[in-house]
């Protein structure tokens, strides 16, 4: 092939590039020009080569021996047969290209410039257009949600326990409920509460001066008017709920325990909080609002921070209950609770009170309000790099014309990639971490147009005899090469789109969609705005200056096969500069750095210590403890965050408690009917039709469940982390049926009902109530009752009667309170249709509550937090709870044995599952891309040396970049994960476009092929990565965390990327990489090639024959 080639080549230019073929050691040959014009010529160049002969015989060296052989063939002026079979099989190859569809595509764009251009154009344009057509027709084309990440394992049974137990009032057969059943105050309900933190200049808050301002503080947000219109009502005082503070020891709230508890002047400090810290019912509203550091005694009362919570309250004027049109009720509060306080807590944020207090605040309408607005403003950063990647752009091409098409077709891009994401995959979410791509894109698309624009640039100095040709070999080169790194980069991005949460799926979706949709945007687009540049913008310098004349300037790329040209290479400065920048890649760096001998092995030692050292830092990188976190530190969100992390101890009354509810009754939420990408479908509750307590021993064996947890041995009950109780020290159980039982089993009652029993006259006065309740002693309490309950209205095959025990003790005989309010969310019901008329066994039961209970719930309060929970501990903890539930569950009888256990307020026992799956998903991601890169590159190049060399660059990056996360001093969170799942396909670029230039050159030596990559593609590989890090350094200047850490991750992973590949993988391929065919796998493609060429020449003799058939048929006809 080599002397077909070099022969082919002798004959059509008339010059003999021995460049091509000469091993590294002729380096010093003096071989520039060789351009055989006479016999006189030759025979110098032939001389040179004779002494090369001598002092290197060819039967040392194979790679130079056919060079001498050719030699002294050209010198004898002898030939041998085979070239002009050589030069034909050359012209007819060239024919061929002319045939194919690609080479008739370029000369259409070629000959019809405008029209091409007009119909590229109007393909981009249509995304933007049919985009907006469908949103003027409602159609919910950018279904955006902001307010959090939906991160949850939608099929698993952690999360399907807590929707069950949480969507279960929405059903329409739990239509009677304690919450419901009886009407509600206006604003009776607790509901969304701020919380406020003050923290000191000096270490002690408990002081008159900070009390005073606090109190000021307290009594402007209390009387805000729109706080007073959603505060939650006190109705034994007839006013707003006062707000949960230390300063109620001081204000009278007390005075009727003690008198020393009313001293508004915050004169007597001391000897309140000493009174406080000892008596049972203010004990623990010191232990809230106090930090777990402080200091109560004699001698010394010290506090570093003080906290208060502000109470608001549903239902709201105008509706029924808290449950009544639930949404519109807390759409309407969040407006209200930012209108009141939005504004004014952020500004005592930033300015303090009276010059010494900080103050800190938490409220998660608030929350989500910031993060909705902070977010609108960090995507204006996208603008910033939108204004870079254009300056660099037009700074790279020289032309506004290209600069402006091209960033055009990048931003169009988006709506294209947005219509197949939501109508092809339809997917019906787009969230926070698809701003992301937003940046990711641009560096990309940046990156495919450079490649495309500078393989056009370097094409010119071939001289083609036609643009035609140009255009082909330019699209042919940078299709291809830009097929690799966006098809490893894409697959990345689709690998993550297999993970079970819903956040990081959909961007792994949308931003694989993304890649593609530009590359086939560059290869079919920008084509277009080239040749249009070509004929009509060519002359025109970006700022319309005058040409300056090109200075001669020699570099390895003049040396190339000349021919018929009708068409210059160009001479402005960008050109120049251009050419300076590949002479330097091409020579100075390539001899002074990565073939030198003694630099390269002190660039490979350097990387290796730094690689070693990035594993060592990557072994050690551990799980994310915390929940997500938004904000960074010196925000509010973030330092209140910590504040109750590192200092409060929450009682039973926080916010942040994990209580874990025993629920009866349900059984897994079916999800079956929601969309896979509708995060917010709430499902369709099952309910446990065999759960009745009326069944033998369930109220038994649930009782005796109760006294269990609440008796448990202090070692079991360390193992459940069952809270105690700062008033009582007993473990804080709350258990409807055992408060059941001792409310009948009380004097209290058991005097009423024999003072009842006396006055109707009934025999058995001597009667007791006790838990388990049988039938007999429910009519006996029923007859005892006359007045509520009507049993001449009850039937033989009535059997609820349990339920008739259970409304008269939640409302107290009639008089809701104390067990109406702390128990009555934690049942429901509905009417019972068995038997007869529902409404006269609803006048039977005479309750206030419904005819049959459906489900139940047992609450215990645990000492964790959900800030505070480690993963380690949390696991541990709940295969604890599963295990003893379970066990207990065992143990009961038909009726109630299918009880389970959840958290159902803040998903903490599902978020371990998530932290399980996320760093499941970053191993998977980073195997799959690692999977998917290397037979990529080994079959695009094919040459299997080239493709170690590159995926051990890879893999030196993607250590890199994993030990860099606990360099910093971060865990693996949800970022850092999805981070991992995308590095692969991040890194690969670079590494993939110098990789393709290598096998690409037709240089037999590694020497000749490295300087040849660096010169041809370093300056693409180099332009790309400006671009992306130029993109990525405006995500720095954001405030929320996701953003801030991603622009950090983006930086430092396309920082390592192009070290690793102009060091590593340049210095690895220079010094042992493939010559000439080494390591080719070229033989499978000319199989391939042969077998498709033997087909078609079969096909073109049957042609023939057919043809000749056909002509003598009619000749036969003619005769």
């Amino acid at each position: 092939g080599d002397k077909v080639e070099i022969q082919r080549r002798y004959k059509i230019t008339g010059r003999l590039d021995m460049e091509h073929y000469q091993g590294e050691f002729i380096d010093n040959v003096n071989n520039s020009g060789m351009v055989i014009e006479n016999e006189s010529e030759s025979a110098v160049i032939y001389k040179n080569y004779d002494n090369l002969e001598k002092e290197f015989p060819p039967e040392d060296n194979d790679s130079i021996q056919f060079f001498f052989k050719r030699t002294h063939s050209y010198r004898n002026g002898t030939n041998e047969d085979e070239d002009d079979d050589s030069l034909t099989n050359s012209t007819t190859k060239d024919n061929d290209k002319t045939k194919t569809l690609l080479y008739k595509l370029c000369t259409l764009y070629v000959q019809k410039p405008k029209t091409i251009f007009a119909l590229t154009l109007f393909l981009q344009i249509c995304f933007v257009v049919v985009t907006g057509a469908l949103h003027l027709t409602n159609y919910d084309i950018f279904p955006y949600y902001f307010a959090n990440v939906p991160l949850c394992l939608e099929k698993d049974s952690t999360k399907l326990r807590t929707d069950a137990y949480n969507y279960v009032t929405e059903d329409p057969r739990i239509d009677l409920l304690p919450v419901t059943a009886l009407p509600q105050l206006e604003r009776s309900k607790r509901q969304s509460p701020l919380e406020l933190i003050y923290e000191p200049l000096s270490d002690n808050i408990l002081t008159q001066a900070s009390l005073n301002r606090i109190k000021a503080v307290e009594n402007e947000l209390y009387t805000n008017p729109h706080f007073q219109n959603v505060c939650q009502k006190n109705y034994q005082i007839q006013r707003c709920e006062p707000p949960m503070s230390l300063l109620r020891l001081f204000d009278g709230s007390f005075a009727h325990l003690n008198q020393t508890f009313h001293d508004p002047q915050f004169k007597r400090i001391k000897q309140v909080l000493i009174l406080a810290n000892e008596l049972r019912g203010t004990r623990s509203l010191v232990a809230f609002t106090l930090d777990k550091h402080s200091i109560i005694s004699k001698e010394t009362i010290k506090s570093k921070y003080l906290r208060s919570v502000i109470s608001h309250g549903l239902p709201l004027r105008g509706f029924k209950h808290s449950e009544d049109r639930k949404n519109i009720q807390m759409q309407t509060l969040k407006e209200t609770i930012v209108k009141a306080f939005s504004m004014v807590l952020s500004n005592k944020y930033k300015e303090g009170i009276g010059g010494d207090i900080r103050i800190y605040y938490n409220n998660m309408n608030l929350f989500f309000d910031a993060v909705e607005k902070q977010v609108t403003y960090d995507l204006l950063l996208t603008g910033g790099s939108l204004i870079f990647i254009f300056g660099f752009i037009w700074f790279q091409t020289g032309s506004l014309w290209i600069t402006g098409w091209a960033v055009f077709g990048i931003i169009t891009n988006f709506f294209g990639a947005n219509l197949v994401y939501r109508i092809a995959f339809d997917f019906k979410f787009i969230g926070m971490f698809h701003v992301l791509s937003i940046f990711i894109i641009l560096g990309i698309g940046a990156d495919d147009i450079f490649v495309f624009f500078n393989t056009w640039k370097l094409m010119e100095n071939k001289h083609f005899a036609s643009l035609e040709e140009h255009l082909y070999e330019t699209f042919r080169v940078a299709a291809g090469a830009m097929f690799v790194t966006s098809f490893t980069t894409a697959a990345a991005f689709f690998a993550s789109a297999t993970s079970p949460l819903l956040g990081v799926s959909s961007f792994g979706v949308f931003s694989g969609i993304l890649v593609i949709v530009n590359y086939l945007s560059v290869c079919v687009y920008f084509p277009s705005v080239i040749v249009t540049y070509h004929y009509y913008w060519k002359e025109c310098t970006p700022m319309c200056r005058s040409r300056k004349k090109e200075q001669n300037l020699i570099t390895p790329l003049d040396d190339e096969i000349e021919g018929v040209t009708t068409h210059e290479a160009p001479h402005d400065d960008m050109s120049q500069m251009f050419r300076r920048v590949v002479h330097w890649l091409e020579t100075s760096y390539a001899n002074g750095f990565v073939l030198h001998k003694k630099w390269r092995l002190l660039i490979m030692l350097v990387c290796g210590i730094v690689s070693i050292t990035f594993l060592v830092f990557a072994i050690r990188i551990e799980p994310q403890d915390e929940m997500v976190q938004v904000w960074p530190n010196g925000t509010n969100w973030h330092d209140i965050h910590y504040i109750k992390l590192n200092s409060f101890q929450e009682t039973g009354e926080g916010t942040d408690v994990i209580r874990v509810y025993t629920v009866w009754g349900l059984k897994l939420q079916d999800r079956s009917t929601c969309h896979h990408t509708d995060f917010r479908c709430k499902g369709r509750t099952v309910l446990d039709e065999e759960f009745d307590m009326n069944q033998p021993g369930c109220q038994q064996a649930v009782l005796n469940f109760c006294k269990r947890l609440k008796n448990l041995a202090p070692e079991e009950a360390e193992d459940l982390r069952i809270r105690r109780s700062v008033a009582t020290n007993q473990l804080e159980v709350e258990c409807f049926i055992e408060e059941m039982d001792q409310y009948f089993r009380s004097d209290d009652f058991n005097d009423k009902m024999k003072y009842h029993q006396k006055h109707h006259s009934l025999s058995d006065t001597n009667a007791t109530f006790k838990i388990p309740m049988t039938k007999e002693d429910i009519k006996r309490l029923m007859d005892t009752l006359p007045k509520v309950y009507n049993t001449s209205l009850l039937t033989n095959d009535y059997k609820n009667y349990f339920e008739i025990a259970l409304g008269y003790w939640l409302t107290s005989g009639g008089n809701p309170g104390y067990n109406f309010d702390k128990y009555s969310s934690y049942m429901g019901g509905n009417l019972d249709l068995s038997t007869g008329n529902s409404g006269i066994y609803t006048q039977a039961q005479g309750g206030r509550y419904g005819n049959k209970l459906r489900y139940v719930a047992v609450v215990a309060n645990t000492s964790l937090t959900g800030t505070k929970l480690k993963h380690s501990e949390g696991v541990r903890v709940s295969n604890n709870w599963e295990t003893f539930v379970t066990r207990e569950m065992k143990k009961m009888p038909k009726g109630c044995n299918k009880g389970f256990q959840c958290t159902p307020e803040w998903f903490n026992w599902h978020w371990l599952k998530v932290q399980e799956e996320l760093l499941q998903g970053a191993k998977q991601g980073i195997i799959i891309g690692l999977c998917v890169a290397f037979p990529v590159l080994v079959i695009t190049t094919l040459n299997w040396v080239v493709g170690v060399f590159a995926i051990v660059t890879i893999a030196l990056i993607t250590i890199s970049v994993i030990g860099l996360i606990p360099m910093l001093g971060w865990k693996l969170g949800v970022l850092e994960s999805l981070n991992l799942t995308l590095v692969v396909g991040l890194s690969v670029d670079y590494v993939v476009h110098l990789a393709d230039g290598y096998v690409r050159c037709t240089k037999f030596s590694r020497a000749g092929r490295t300087r040849y990559m660096l010169g041809h593609v370093g300056v693409s590989v180099l332009a790309g990565a400006a671009t992306t890090l130029g993109a990525s350094s405006f995500m720095l200047g954001s405030k929320i965390l996701f953003f801030y850490q991603f622009g950090i991750f983006i930086f430092c992973t396309i920082g390592f990327s192009i070290v690793y590949a102009l060091l590593v993988f340049t210095v690895l391929i220079g010094f042992c990489g493939p010559q000439g065919n080494s390591g080719g796998l070229t033989f499978l493609k000319d199989y391939f090639v042969k077998k498709k060429r033997k087909k078609r020449a079969c096909r073109k003799t049957m042609n023939i024959l057919n043809e000749d058939s056909q002509e003598m048929e009619n000749m036969d006809a003619v005769s």
